[in-house]
């Protein structure tokens, strides 16, 4: 008897629990009123000016004159005058002449 009375307590309690209440609609917060003054708009970009390239660098130019190396291995003679020029080299392995006109 005390079996059934445990088993019927037992069932009771699980039908209170395992009751399914009525479905409660959730509260909607009532819609917020138009705002009246927007925010401003974002201010423009600022504009960036990009410098123009420099213009291409050219390869120095030799300047006009004379000019006279003398080493162990020999001498190196050059001469540039406006668009001519003449160079000299001796040394022990080398022997050469060379004039150039532009």
């Amino acid at each position: 008897m005390k079996q059934v009375i445990l088993t019927m307590g037992l069932a009771m309690m699980l039908l209170v629990s395992c009751k399914k209440d009525a479905p409660v609609a959730p509260e909607v917060p009532p819609t917020p009123p138009p705002v009246e003054n927007p925010a401003p708009p974002s201010p423009p970009k600022p504009q960036v000016q990009v410098p123009p390239p420099p213009p291409p660098v050219e390869a120095p130019k030799e300047k006009d004159g004379t000019s006279v190396s003398l080493d162990e291995n020999g001498v190196n003679l050059s001469t540039k005058k406006g668009d001519n020029d003449s160079k000299v080299i001796i040394s022990k392995n080398k022997k050469e002449v060379k004039f150039s006109t532009n």
